[in-house]
């Protein structure tokens, strides 16, 4: 008989139990080999059930890896969610900030994501996000590829520290 495969939300849970931050959801397999999922637009539409999905900018796993200021809460509301979903860009963004400051990058802060890779241009979705307001380029591609995933951008929390990111995801429709 089969056992029911585990939500990403228990795969986190068993996998914190048994001491595997660094590797694949709820599996052995290390972080650095694990399978690269690429989301589309159909994925979070309504007949694909309902996920209790966010994005997740940078700027809270930055929050999170140096204990600022509301980070325990931060850590305890990613946790509510199903699916968490980012550009790789953040891995970039993540590794570069731990350069900085000095600190030995952890592969489990990236271990949950699932990665949004886009497979065309996000012309529009970029075009979108600059109508509802003007962000830099890093903020830009975050909230672009939080609208390619979403067919409602009211299925899609996003999640965010960065104040001026965060008032256009909410122009966009996104909950916070």
């Amino acid at each position: 008989m089969r056992r029911r495969r585990d939500t990403p939300r228990e795969a986190r849970a068993r996998s914190r139990a048994e001491g595997r931050g660094g590797t694949e959801r709820g599996t052995t397999q290390p972080v650095a080999s694990r399978r690269t999922e690429t989301w589309c637009a159909r994925s979070l539409s309504p007949g694909a059930g309902q996920l209790n999905a966010a994005y997740v900018d940078t700027s809270c796993l930055v929050a999170i890896a140096f204990g600022e200021t509301g980070a325990t809460a931060l850590a305890r509301r990613l946790q509510t969610f199903d699916l968490l979903l980012s550009a790789n860009l953040l891995e970039a963004e993540l590794l570069a900030a731990f350069a900085r400051e000095g600190v030995p990058a952890s592969a489990e802060f990236v271990a949950t994501i699932t990665w949004v890779l886009p497979d065309r241009p996000l012309s529009r979705e970029i075009e979108q996000v600059l109508r509802a307001g003007y962000l830099r380029g890093a903020d830009l591609w975050h909230l672009a590829c939080a609208i390619h995933v979403a067919s409602k951008s009211r299925d899609l929390a996003f999640l965010t520290r960065d104040r001026r990111q965060a008032e256009v995801a909410r122009q966009l429709g996104f909950a916070s």
